[in-house]
C-alpha cells in the first residue's frame, strides 16, 4: 500500500513517523498483516479495515475518534472491536463509524451534532459503542459527512443521523439534528447499491443508475442548480443531469462530487476552486463534466476533501488533480493557498523498487483530507470482472441458488432459522424483492422508461418456493404483515413502484384463501397511490407482456369473485374492481395488449337493483360511501356478453314495468278521489297498413311522445287479428327494415349490389326520416327483435364513439379500400399523380383546403388515406348520422349501449352469426306427437348436424326468416317442430317464420328426410336479403 499527503497527525499510518508532508511512500506498517480492504479518512484521522475483520486507526485523537482513550497517534488496532469482524467503516470530521459482519453499527468520537447516533447530543465517546437504534436492522454500508452519517440496511432501508442544518439527513426541512437513526422515507422501496456522504451532502445510487442527492448544494455539488437551493436540499431528489450516464459509483469531497459510469467515464461537478474537478476552470458548476483525457479508461475513483483520484486501468496509472497533487513541487496543508491543478499521473510500476521484479496493479484507491492511498496487487484487475461496486455489500436478494439452499434446510436447524430470517427480510422488503429480478439495462441504463423485470425468473423461483409449505407460509406472513402495509409509502419512481408488477407472479396471490388477506390489501395500496405514482405505474402496466398482464387480471377477477361469494363489505369488493378498471383503460389505450374479453367475469349474475343504483349514482342521488353498495354497472368491462344482454333485458323490463306501475297508481289515485278518468294506456300501439308501411310507420312515430317509445309495443296490421303479438312485431320489423333499406327507396348508399350500405353524402330523403329510422332501430333493440341492417362495422364503431379504419372502408367498398391499401404499400406514390382530393358518390371534394395543389407522396400518404377514411365515415355524413343517432337514443340508453363492444352491438342489432348448433338443438321445442325421443325427430337431427354450415344457415332462413339468430331473450332463437300429416313421403316440410315453426312430415327413411329438407331450404329466401 502506498500513501502521500499531509501527515501532521500521523494520519497516513506509517510505521516510522515522517515529515508532516509525504510525497509518495510505501506504507510498510501492514506488511505481514492481513490484506487491507478499505481505508476511511476523517478530518485528521484514518481507519483501516483488514480482510480478517480487524480494524486499525491512526491520526488525531483529540475527540476520541481513534476509538481508544490514549492520545497516541500511531497506528494501532481498536481493541474494543477486536471480537467483531468489521466489514465497513467511514469517518467524519471528528467521529468514526464501523459495521460488523452481523450488521451491528459502532460509533466513536465527537457527537455534538448527534453524529454518533446513540440518542444523545453533545456526547463524546472514545470507545466504540453499538447504536441500539439499529439493533433490529442489519446494516451493510455506512458513510459519513463532516457531522452526519448515513447507512444502508440489508432490507434496502436508508438511515441517517447527526446534523441536518443543510438537509443532509434527507428527512425534511423542519427536522432538527437527529441523535438517533431515522429512516429516509423518500427512498423507501428503491433497490439501492450505494449510499455515500460528503461534507454536508449525501447521495444514494440505485441498481439502474439513478442518483439521488440531498444536503448542501452551495457549489452545485449535488448536481442541482445552486441558485434555487441556497439553504440546501432537504429531501432526496433524482439528479436528472446524471440520468442517462449509467452511473456505477459515487465519491464525494467536501464540496465536489465525482461519479464513475459503467463505460469507464468520470464526470465531476461542484466546487473547482482547487481544480478538483479536473476541468481547469476554477469555477463551480452543477453540470456534470466528463474527464475527456481518460474517457472509457477508468475503473476506480476517490474524492478527498479538495482533490480527486482516478485510476486508469488501461495504462495502470493513478491520476490526481486538485489541492495537493503528488507531482507538484511541494504539497501544502494551507487551505487558503491555490495551486496548479493540471491532472498529474503516477506510473505505479516506476515507483516500486527493482527487487519486487513484478509490476504492481492498483486494486483500490482512497482519498481523504489532503491524503491519498493506493492499494496494489500483483494481479491485473479486469474492471468487467471486478467492478468497483464489488467492494460494497449488497442488499438481500433471492435467486435460484438461494431458493434451493432454503429448501434443503432441516427443520429446527440453525440453517433453517437463518433461512427464515432471510426469507422474512426479502419478502418483507419491496427493495429486496425488486432487486432480485431487476434486469440490467445496458442500452439505456437510466430508468427513463418503464423498469424491466425478469418476470419469468420470478415466476420460476416463486413456484419452487411454493412447493415447500413451511416457506410458503413464511412468505405469506411476510407479505401480509410487512410488505403490503409498506406499499403506500413507496418512492414515486419507476424502480420503487415496480414491486407492483411482481406481485401477480406470487403463487400466494392466486389462492382463494389469501384473497382477503393479501389481494384486497394489495389493491387498496394501488388505489391509495398518488396521481403521479399511478401515472408511472400505468406506464409500467402498459409495457407488460400479454401473459404477465393476463396473470394480473386473473388475480383481480378471482378477488372480485371471492369477495362477492363471501359477502364481503362493499369496500373490499370495490377495491379490486377499481384496479381492474385502471388496467382496462390502460389496455385500451395500448391498443389491447390482451383481448378485451380477458376482463370478463363469466356467470356473473347482475341483480336488477344494480341498474337502479347505477342510475341513482349517475344522477347524484346516491353518493359514494363505505356503506354504498357495489354498483357493477360502473365496471361494465367485467360483463360477459350474456351478462350485458341480461342487463339490457332487465333495463327494458324495468322501463316498461315502471310505466305500467305508474298507470296502476294513477288508477288507484283516481278511484280514491272519485274520478273515473283513466290514465294513458301503457302500450305503444302502432297500427299500420301493409301496402303503406313506411308512410304509416313514419307518421305514427312523428306524432308519438318520446315517453311512448318505452312502453310495451303492440303492432297491428290493418284488417288483421293479432293472435301472437311478439311474432307480429317480429314480422313488422323484418318488413319495415326490408323496405327502408331497399336501394330503390333511396335512403342509403350502396357501392355495389348486395354490398353493405352507408349514409349518402347528398340525401334524397328528408333529414327527419333518418331520425325516425333511428327510433325504429331503438325500438327493435328495446323490444329485443333482430333486424336486417347491412351496415359495415364502422356504423357500430361510430355509435360507440370509436374511430373507423381502412379495414372498415374495405368492408364498405372493397375496391376503393384495396386501392388505398395499394397506395400505403407502394414506394412510388409520387408517380401516381394523386392529390389531396377525393371522388366519392360521384362528388369530388378537397380533403384539405386547396387540396388539389398538394400531391400525395411517400411522406404524406398515411395522412391522405386517413383523411379519405375520415371524410367517408365522418365528415360527409355528419348531419344525417347525428339525426339517426339522436333518434336511436330517444329509445335506448346511450350509457347502456356503451357497455358493448362494436362486434357485440352488431350481434344485438342484427343477430348472432356464430351459432352453437348443439345448444340450438337442446333449446328446440316440440308440439303434437313429436317429442325429443320420437324416431322422426332423431332422424331430423342426424340429417341436420350432417349439413354444411351454409345449408344450416339456409334452414334458419326457411324456419325463422333470418340467417342470424336473436341473442336477446331466451325464446327468441328457439324453433318449434310440429307434426305435419301427410299420406306419403312426397310432401315437403313447411315453415311459419313468424312463429319459428317447422312443420315436419313423418318420413320413412333418413335418405328421404335429407332429400326433402334440402329441397325445401335451398328454394327459400325468407324475409331478408342474406
Amino acid at each position: 500500500m502506498y500513501c502521500w499527503g499531509n501527515n501532521m497527525f500521523g494520519q497516513l499510518g506509517l510505521a516510522d513517523p515522517e515529515d508532516t508532508d509525504v510525497l509518495f511512500k510505501e506504507n510498510d506498517f501492514f506488511q505481514g498483516k492481513a490484506e487491507v480492504q478499505k481505508v476511511a479518512c476523517g478530518g485528521q484521522h484514518t481507519v483501516f479495515i483488514l480482510d480478517d475483520g480487524s480494524i486499525f486507526s491512526c491520526g488525531q485523537n483529540s475527540n476520541g475518534q481513534l476509538g481508544r482513550r490514549t492520545m497516541i497517534r500511531s497506528t494501532d488496532q481498536i481493541l474494543a472491536l477486536e471480537a467483531q469482524t468489521i466489514v465497513d467503516a467511514s469517518c467524519g470530521m471528528y467521529h468514526s463509524v464501523s459495521v460488523c459482519n452481523q450488521g451491528n453499527v459502532f460509533t466513536w468520537g465527537e457527537g455534538t451534532e448527534g453524529e454518533l447516533g446513540t440518542g444523545q447530543l453533545n456526547q463524546t465517546n472514545s470507545i466504540p459503542r453499538r447504536i441500539s437504534g439499529l439493533s433490529n436492522s442489519k446494516i451493510i454500508q455506512v458513510s459519513c459527512g463532516h457531522f452526519h452519517s448515513i447507512a444502508l440496511s440489508d432490507d434496502g432501508r436508508v438511515f441517517s443521523w447527526g446534523s441536518n442544518k443543510a438537509g443532509q439527513l434527507g428527512l425534511g426541512k423542519q427536522t432538527p439534528n437527529q441523535a438517533r437513526p431515522q429512516i429516509v422515507m423518500s427512498l423507501h422501496g428503491m433497490p439501492l447499491v450505494q449510499v455515500t456522504a460528503g461534507g454536508s451532502q449525501s447521495f444514494a445510487l440505485s441498481m439502474l443508475g439513478t442518483v439521488f442527492g440531498w444536503g448542501r448544494n452551495n457549489a452545485g455539488q449535488l448536481g442541482f442548480r445552486s441558485d434555487i437551493s441556497k439553504d440546501g436540499i432537504f429531501k432526496p431528489y433524482a439528479v436528472r443531469s446524471l440520468r442517462n450516464l449509467g452511473v456505477a459509483y459515487i465519491s464525494c469531497g467536501d464540496e465536489h462530487t465525482a461519479v464513475l459510469t459503467k463505460e469507464g467515464n468520470v464526470y465531476t461537478f461542484g466546487d473547482d476552486t482547487y481544480g478538483q474537478l479536473g476541468q481547469r476552470s476554477r469555477n463551480t458548476t452543477s453540470v456534470p463534466q466528463i474527464i475527456d483525457e481518460y474517457k472509457g479508461q477508468v475503473s476506480r475513483i476517490a474524492c478527498g476533501s479538495y482533490h480527486t483520484l482516478i485510476y486508469a486501468y488501461t495504462c495502470n496509472r493513478v491520476v490526481s488533480f486538485g489541492r495537493g497533487s503528488q507531482m507538484q513541487s511541494h504539497i501544502t496543508s494551507n487551505d487558503d493557498q491555490v495551486q496548479e491543478t493540471h491532472p498529474q499521473e503516477l506510473n505505479i510500476s516506476s515507483l516500486v523498487s527493482s527487487k519486487d521484479h513484478m509490476d504492481p496493479y492498483v486494486k483500490w484507491i482512497f482519498a481523504g483530507n489532503n491524503i491519498s492511498f493506493i492499494y496494489c496487487t500483483t494481479h491485473p484487475q479486469d474492471p468487467n470482472q471486478t467492478p468497483v461496486t464489488d467492494s460494497l455489500q449488497k442488499i438481500s436478494r433471492v435467486d435460484i441458488a438461494m431458493a434451493n439452499k432454503w429448501l434443503n434446510t432441516k427443520p429446527e436447524s440453525e440453517e433453517y432459522q437463518e433461512a427464515k430470517r432471510e426469507i422474512n427480510t426479502i419478502f418483507s422488503s419491496p427493495s429486496c424483492l425488486t432487486a432480485s429480478f431487476l434486469k440490467s439495462r445496458t442500452d439505456n441504463p437510466a430508468p427513463t422508461c418503464p423498469v424491466a423485470l425478469d418476470l419469468d425468473a420470478a415466476s420460476k423461483i416463486f413456484a419452487i418456493l411454493q412447493k415447500d409449505k413451511r416457506i410458503s407460509e413464511i412468505i405469506c406472513s411476510s407479505l401480509k404483515s410487512d410488505l403490503i402495509p409498506r406499499l403506500d409509502s413507496l418512492s414515486v419512481l419507476y424502480e420503487a413502484l415496480s414491486i407492483f408488477i411482481l406481485f401477480p407472479e406470487l403463487p400466494s396471490m392466486h389462492l382463494k384463501e389469501n384473497i382477503v388477506q393479501l389481494v384486497v390489501p394489495f389493491t387498496d395500496a394501488v388505489n391509495n397511490l398518488s396521481g403521479n405514482a399511478l401515472k408511472i405505474l400505468g406506464s409500467m402496466w402498459s409495457s407488460m407482456t400479454a401473459p404477465a398482464l393476463a396473470k394480473f387480471i386473473e388475480v383481480l377477477k378471482l378477488a372480485v369473485i371471492c369477495t362477492i361469494r363471501n359477502n364481503e363489505a362493499p369496500p373490499k369488493i370495490r377495491s379490486p374492481l377499481e384496479v381492474l378498471k385502471r388496467l382496462y383503460r390502460i389496455n385500451m389505450k395500448a391498443n389491447c395488449i390482451v383481448p378485451i374479453k380477458r376482463f370478463c367475469i363469466d356467470n356473473l349474475l347482475i341483480h336488477p337493483l344494480d341498474i337502479v343504483n347505477w342510475r341513482a349514482w349517475q344522477s347524484g342521488t346516491l353518493q359514494d360511501s363505505e356503506s354504498t353498495p357495489v354498483i357493477f354497472c360502473r365496471y361494465p368491462f367485467i360483463f360477459s356478453f350474456p351478462s350485458k344482454l341480461q342487463i339490457l333485458q332487465n333495463d327494458s323490463a324495468q322501463e316498461k314495468n315502471a310505466i305500467i306501475l305508474k298507470a296502476h297508481g294513477e288508477i288507484m289515485q283516481n278511484r280514491l278521489q272519485g274520478s273515473s278518468e283513466l290514465p294513458k294506456i301503457p302500450v305503444f300501439h302502432l297500427k299500420v297498413r301493409r301496402n303503406n308501411l313506411i308512410q304509416d310507420t313514419m307518421r305514427k312515430l312523428s306524432i308519438a311522445e318520446d315517453s311512448e317509445y318505452k312502453k310495451n309495443l303492440l303492432i297491428e296490421f290493418h284488417g288483421e287479428t293479432t293472435a301472437n303479438p311478439p311474432m307480429v312485431a317480429r314480422e313488422f320489423f323484418l318488413q319495415i327494415f326490408d323496405a327502408v333499406i331497399n336501394p330503390d327507396y333511396g335512403m342509403f348508399y350502396y357501392s355495389a349490389p348486395l354490398s353493405t350500405m352507408w349514409f349518402p353524402v347528398t340525401p334524397s330523403i328528408e333529414k327527419a326520416k333518418y331520425f325516425y329510422f333511428g327510433v325504429l332501430c331503438g325500438l327493435a333493440i328495446f323490444n329485443q327483435v333482430v333486424v336486417h341492417l347491412p351496415f359495415p362495422m364502422a356504423f357500430f364503431k361510430k355509435l360507440l364513439g370509436k374511430n373507423a379504419t381502412l379495414d372498415d372502408l374495405k368492408e364498405l367498398d372493397p375496391t376503393f379500400g384495396k386501392s388505398l391499401q395499394i397506395i400505403l404499400d407502394s414506394d412510388e406514390v409520387d408517380n401516381l399523380q394523386l392529390y389531396f382530393r377525393l371522388c366519392w358518390e360521384n362528388k369530388t371534394v378537397d380533403l384539405i383546403p386547396n387540396g388539389t395543389a398538394l400531391p400525395v407522396n411517400n411522406s404524406n400518404k398515411h395522412d391522405y388515406v386517413a383523411k379519405c377514411v375520415d371524410y367517408i365515415f365522418n365528415t360527409s355524413v355528419e348531419q344525417t348520422f347525428e339525426e339517426f343517432k339522436r333518434g336511436l337514443y330517444k329509445v335506448c340508453d346511450k350509457d347502456l349501449l356503451s357497455f358493448f363492444q362494436p362486434e357485440e352491438l352488431k350481434d344485438v342489432v342484427v343477430g348472432g352469426e356464430v351459432i352453437y348448433w348443439d345448444a340450438f338443438e337442446k333449446n328446440s321445442l316440440y308440439q303434437g306427437r313429436y317429442t325429443p325421443n320420437h324416431p322422426t325427430i332423431g332422424m331430423f337431427w342426424k340429417v341436420f348436424h350432417a349439413l354444411c354450415e351454409k345449408d344450416k344457415k339456409s334452414f334458419l332462413i326457411f324456419v325463422t326468416g333470418n340467417a342470424r339468430t336473436s341473442i336477446i331473450g331466451l325464446d327468441c332463437g328457439r324453433i318449434c317442430i310440429s307434426h305435419l300429416w301427410s299420406p306419403d313421403d312426397s310432401f315437403l316440410p313447411e315453415a311459419q317464420p313468424c312463429f319459428n315453426l317447422l312443420l315436419l312430415p313423418e318420413y320413412s327413411t333418413i335418405k328421404i328426410m335429407k332429400k326433402k329438407l334440402l329441397f325445401a331450404i335451398q328454394n327459400c329466401t325468407g324475409y331478408t336479403k342474406n
